[in-house]
């Protein structure tokens, strides 16, 4: 399979592969991510590998809390990326909530909607390239628990006669058009955003579970704030001074909220903030 992969790539230098590495942990993960250094010198030349270990991490973060000292909760992210440094490539890292073989996210959140917000937020400005499971952009559930024809029904519409049609706006309940608004304006807001393509990323040790991290190139930073709490939490910005640099005020990119970020911010309970700094 290594040397298909490295002819098609030679042919091919920008067709992207993904491989299916569904292992258990960074380590094992890495190894087949192209040009990964190793002791066995070996090279898979396969682009793409799948973050099963950020997917695991999160299917519980944010349905728990915990201490700085315990891997729960936004602890969880962090310690995931802290083992980035064995990729080869951590912008060529496919990262996922759920797939068809998993249970439904929004049936792990119990249908929450605020948790899902913070989820499609850190997918859609963590490194990698985010995959969205169809269904659930409109709040979709399903138990693999029962089996996996569960988490793989039609998503609803699509095809002549059909009563109900969740392609169109009109065809969506209330809560599924909140979901999809959603998911809607950050990809859209996504898309056109190199800094989160291929920006680098720093982040801090969460406190108080509050996980916050930037994504930064030469023209753009954004701070990503995820305040996992079930109250609204107030953070010091001192603390991310090197981040900040000389700059006070941030804009969040889904609320056109501006924020004075010169001393400290109120963050809403489990809300995330995706803010352009200034």
């Amino acid at each position: 399979m290594a040397s298909w992969a490295k002819a098609i790539t030679d042919e091919y230098p920008h067709f992207n592969i993904t491989g299916e590495t569904w292992l258990f942990n960074s380590q094992e993960i890495a190894f087949w991510q192209k040009d990964v250094v190793n002791s066995l010198k070996y090279n898979s030349y396969l682009p793409t590998v799948m973050d099963f270990i950020l997917q695991k991490a999160l299917s519980t973060c944010f349905n728990e809390h915990g201490k700085s000292w315990e891997d729960l909760g936004m602890n969880r992210l962090y310690n995931t990326l802290a083992n980035d440094y064995l990729y080869a490539n951590i912008n060529n890292l496919l990262v996922f909530a759920e797939n068809h073989d998993t249970q439904r996210y929004n049936n792990l959140l119990k249908s929450d909607l605020a948790k899902f917000k913070m989820a499609m937020s850190f997918l859609m400005t963590t490194r990698g390239t985010p995959q969205i499971y169809y269904g659930s952009e409109i709040g979709m559930t399903g138990n693999k628990d029962k089996d996996d024809g569960d988490i793989r029904r039609d998503f609803p519409g699509g095809w002549q006669g059909d009563s109900i049609n969740a392609f169109t706006e009109s065809g969506r309940t209330n809560v599924q058009n909140e979901y999809h608004r959603y998911v809607s304006k950050l990809l859209n807001w996504r898309k056109n955003q190199p800094v989160i393509h291929t920006g680098l990323l720093t982040q801090y040790v969460p406190e108080n579970d509050v996980y916050v991290y930037f994504r930064v190139n030469e023209t753009k930073n954004i701070m990503v704030i995820i305040n996992n709490n079930e109250t609204d939490t107030v953070l010091k910005m001192d603390r991310y001074a090197e981040s900040l640099k000389s700059n006070i005020s941030g804009t969040d990119v889904m609320t056109g909220v501006k924020y004075d970020l010169s001393t400290s911010v109120t963050v809403p309970k489990e809300t995330a903030l995706i803010l352009e700094i200034q």
